[in-house]
């Protein structure tokens, strides 16, 4: 079996496109996930952008890395099957790892991903809420 060696951060270039910097200089992709780092930096949150996380030899990086909690933040406006296939499978992937996660989805676009309810939080008082309770356990 070959090991290939990779640089984390180039892996992550794969999909570029970090356009917005949060207050603390760290870039993001989108202005949803500047409007959560920045939340996250307003209620004095140490948290992780995008951390390596590997789970049975696959590389994830969730959004949003707090302790034991992965916050991933999404505004696709019609995702099709095929994303929320992905995503679904990816959250799972995280809480069977004993993670606790949620997927934070703009008020707006709640209805299109109702496969997903057990995971959503659309406004950032819940959120504050998921980051600042205690783990689950398992």
């Amino acid at each position: 079996m070959n090991t290939i060696t990779f640089n984390i951060l180039d892996l992550k270039k794969i999909n570029g496109g970090y356009k917005l910097q949060i207050n603390n200089g760290i870039s993001v992709r989108n202005q949803l996930e500047k409007n959560i780092g920045d939340f996250l930096l307003d209620c004095k949150v140490r948290f992780e952008y995008e951390p390596f996380v590997s789970i049975n030899d696959k590389a994830y990086f969730p959004d949003f890395k707090i302790d034991n909690k992965l916050i991933e933040v999404t505004a696709w406006k019609h995702p099709n099957a095929e994303k929320l296939d992905r995503l679904t499978k990816k959250l799972t992937c995280y809480t069977k790892q004993g993670y606790d996660v949620c997927l934070f989805i703009p008020p707006e676009f709640v209805q299109y991903y109702k496969i997903l309810d057990n995971f959503i939080i659309s406004d950032l008082e819940n959120l504050k809420s998921f980051v600042f309770s205690c783990p689950k356990s398992l």
